[in-house]
C-alpha cells in the first residue's frame, strides 16, 4: 500500500496505488481505495500534469449465483481503472495481471507490470534500468521486497 505499481501495454504507460485498506477487510474479501493515473504516450520519463489521474474504491465480494456455473458472477466493485484500462483486483490489495472477461479469460493480454517503491508520482522515472518489468505468468509466483525495488 502507498507505492506505485506502473503498467504499460502498447506504448501507453499508467501507474496505480492503494491509498487504504480497510481494517474490516480479510485476506481474500473487504473494500480498499486506490488512485492512478495514465498517459497516452509512454515515451515521456514522468507522468505530466495533464496525465488522467482517477481515484476509486473497490468492493472485491465472494462470487455470487447458484451452484458455481453459468450464472456465478463476482458482484460489481473489484474493477480499477488505469486511465481506459480496467483490471481486476483479486483480493483487497492485489491486482490480476489481465483484464480477463468473459470472452477473454484471464491470461497475457500485453500488459507488463512493474512495481515500484516511489509513493509520490514525482519520483518516478518510468525509464529507470533498474525497474523490472513482468508480464502474466501463473506459474511463477513473485515476492519482491519494497525496500529493493527502485523508484
Amino acid at each position: 500500500m502507498g507505492a506505485f505499481l506502473l503498467v504499460r501495454k502498447n506504448g501507453q504507460i499508467g501507474a496505480i496505488r492503494l491509498t487504504s485498506i480497510n481494517p474490516n477487510a480479510t485476506q481474500l474479501f473487504g473494500k480498499s481505495a486506490y488512485e492512478s493515473v495514465f498517459q497516452k504516450s509512454g515515451s515521456a520519463v514522468t507522468f505530466p500534469q495533464n496525465a488522467v489521474s482517477q481515484k476509486g474504491e473497490l468492493d472485491v465480494q465472494d462470487l455470487k449465483g447458484p451452484g458455481r456455473g453459468l450464472f456465478v458472477r463476482r458482484p460489481p466493485g473489484y474493477k480499477a481503472q488505469i486511465g481506459k484500462w480496467k483490471l481486476d483486483f483479486k483480493t483487497p490489495d492485489s491486482i490480476w495481471m489481465s483484464d480477463s472477461s468473459a470472452w477473454t479469460g484471464v491470461g497475457d493480454h500485453g500488459f507488463e507490470f512493474a512495481p515500484t517503491s516511489a509513493c509520490s508520482l514525482s519520483e518516478i522515472d518510468a525509464s529507470d534500468n533498474r525497474l523490472r518489468w513482468f508480464r502474466f505468468d501463473r506459474n511463477t509466483p513473485l515476492t519482491l521486497a519494497l525496500d529493493e525495488l527502485p523508484k
